[in-house]
């Protein structure tokens, strides 16, 4: 009788993957670019839109306001600056288009305050 050769297979096991855990990696933050100030023009007043005040100085723009507050006396300012009324901030607003510095100046009701206030929007 015949010999039935017999073959043997090996099983080879193979090693399981293991499964490591994922570094955590931290998410990079978005930059943003920071938002531009907006600067409003400088705005020179012409003609008859120039500021005429009591002391007889003469504005055309906010350099020329901050100048005139210097050296105004409080008699002068209150003149133009009540509890009712602020004319510096109307003209400002309405002929220097600086609703801004005009919003700020409203609420001031001193010299000083005042030309803090014009210094800070001329810088």
């Amino acid at each position: 009788m015949p010999t039935k050769k017999i073959t043997v297979k090996k099983i080879v096991k193979k090693p399981i993957a293991k499964k490591v855990a994922k570094k955590a990696v931290a998410k990079k933050a978005v930059k943003r670019t920071p938002r531009k100030k907006i600067t409003p023009v400088a705005v020179q007043a012409v003609g008859e839109q120039c500021f005429w005040v009591c002391n007889g100085d003469v504005l055309a723009s906010l350099t020329d306001l901050q100048q005139s507050l210097k050296k105004m006396n409080k008699a002068s300012f209150t003149h133009h600056v009540s509890k009712d009324h602020n004319d510096f901030a109307t003209w400002v607003d309405d002929i220097l288009q600086n609703p801004v510095c005009a919003n700020e100046l409203r609420s001031k009701r001193t010299v000083a305050t005042a030309a803090t206030t014009i210094k800070k929007h001329l810088t």
